[in-house]
């Protein structure tokens, strides 16, 4: 599985828009450092819910 990150919400909403057909995974890489913008965990969570991508 790949690791990607994204620098912000729009980021991963736009790539989850181009990608959400493939059922290859990912795991996410959060920022620690206060950046503004940043994606955080809870908004994540939001956009997967949103194309239906969680699985275990």
């Amino acid at each position: 599985m790949k690791i990607v990150h994204f620098t912000n919400r729009d980021e991963m909403h736009k790539f989850l828009e181009e990608n959400h057909q493939s059922d290859e995974g990912m795991f996410i890489k959060f920022d620690k450092r206060a950046t503004p913008n940043k994606l955080k965990s809870e908004e994540a969570l939001e956009e997967a819910l949103s194309y239906g991508g969680l699985t275990d």
